[in-house]
């Protein structure tokens, strides 16, 4: 597991870290593990399933998760901000977390 905090993955296996999430929260760690993400970006409880599978296929596709990954946006939010980052859209109008995802996708479509 590669991990920003330099800890090894036999120590978070045995830990009870992984004790804090749900089945589907476990299996987008365990399936990034696999993929030799670093987890850390979204391994942590205020991410539901959804929005950690969105932060999980950005890290996967080399875009800056960074900027999406927010616990008040939407996995729906999140896959549209990814999905504009994989075309090398410039998300920066849509980082207000005011904006809801229909907001969002507007102003992507008019950056297209």
């Amino acid at each position: 597991m590669k991990l920003m905090t330099n800890v090894s993955h036999d120590t978070l296996v045995h830990s009870n870290w992984i004790d804090y999430f749900n089945d589907s929260q476990k299996e987008q760690i365990i399936l990034g593990d696999l993929a030799d993400l670093d987890v850390t970006i979204y391994g942590k409880p205020e991410f539901n399933a959804d929005q950690m599978c969105e932060i999980r296929y950005g890290l996967l596709s080399h875009v800056n998760v960074e900027l999406y990954a927010n616990k008040r946006y939407s996995a729906r939010k999140m896959r549209t901000l990814r999905r504009a980052l994989e075309k090398g859209i410039d998300v920066s109008q849509c980082l207000n977390e005011s904006l809801n995802d229909y907001q969002v996708t507007e102003i992507i479509s008019k950056l297209i």
